[in-house]
């Protein structure tokens, strides 16, 4: 008797490594860190492992009037992706039948459910350990994230402030699935079966913001305002290439999926308190995507509020 469940589960083990350091050159505050993450899941052959590093600059000039904060990440992903109908199948299976067929090596030497002519029988479930030691499903993603924002006080009015931050996110990652054709559940008597896939994807996501904030305090009335104008630029690049072992035509299919949009605001916002007791908040947005028609890319948001503090702590 073969328990299908133990055959295809495993005890999960994981390991988290982290290093970093920080100090300081002058007067530019630094911290860099390196990670290491490996992580094996609940069905066997399902792999993660990741690689990761960080830098952060914060250096402050001009009596810190002046501040800078630049950051820096990068991953290495990899992944094993473990057939997911391995567990439905692991139910069904007759639990009679022994993982291998010690007679036969006709299915990379798995038992599988057969018709007269020694062909697999396609009604009948597949051997859920062949199915997750016979499909190599890997992927890799690199991505790196950069940001860096500036933030300055004015010398001639220090109740305002500059705030300017630049951010790019790209991330490029591709996979590939393969089934040798002598797979049962990727049986194909007239063209050879099998599987043989391969795809990517491409991501970059830019930002640019920029604010003046001017904050002051005038006896019993409290003022801040603040405007500014945010952009972001969206791109999306698809592709994959599905096909057999031997690349028929018949059983290929290639396609692409390409998008980009880009989003718009204007803002702005005031703040007023009087004694600390009466608030009153006011924000006016203009929004704009490429999404949408052009007769409705844009739209404008408005919001009011309004406390009062009757009871002082």
């Amino acid at each position: 008797k073969t328990d299908w469940q133990d055959e295809i589960y495993q005890t999960a083990i994981g390991t988290d490594h982290n290093l970093s350091v920080s100090g300081g050159f002058g007067v530019v505050p630094y911290r860099v860190s390196l990670g290491y993450t490996k992580k094996n899941g609940l069905l066997r052959t399902d792999e993660f492992s990741r690689y990761s590093s960080a830098i952060n600059l914060n250096p402050k000039f001009l009596n810190n009037r002046l501040q800078f904060n630049l950051h820096f990440k990068g991953m290495l992903s990899d992944n094993h992706f473990a057939d997911r109908g391995a567990i439905g199948n692991a139910l069904s299976f007759d639990p009679t039948k022994p993982v291998r067929d010690s007679s036969s090596t006709r299915y990379g030497g798995f038992t599988a459910w057969t018709i007269a002519n020694g062909n697999p029988n396609s009604l009948a479930p597949a051997n859920p350990l062949a199915l997750l030691e016979l499909r190599d499903d890997n992927s890799t993603v690199k991505q790196y994230i950069t940001n860096a924002s500036v933030d300055y006080r004015f010398a001639f009015l220090p109740e305002l402030r500059a705030n300017l931050n630049l951010g790019y996110d790209h991330s490029h990652g591709e996979g590939t699935i393969v089934v040798p054709n002598y797979a049962s559940f990727a049986f194909d008597a007239l063209n050879g079966g099998g599987v043989n896939n391969f795809y990517e994807q491409t991501k970059k996501n830019s930002l640019l913001e920029a604010y003046l904030n001017y904050k002051k305090s005038f006896g019993v009335h409290g003022l801040e305002v603040m405007g500014g104008y945010s952009w972001q630029h969206f791109e999306v690049a698809n592709s994959y290439k599905n096909s057999d072992t031997a690349g028929t035509p018949a059983e290929t299919t290639v396609g692409q999926d390409p998008a980009e949009y880009f989003l718009v605001s204007l803002f702005g916002r005031l703040n007023y308190d009087y004694k600390g007791k009466v608030l009153f908040t006011g924000s006016l947005r203009r929004d704009g995507t490429s999404r949408f028609d052009p007769k409705y890319r844009w739209g404008l948001f408005p919001a009011a509020a309004l406390a009062v503090k009757l009871i002082d702590n």
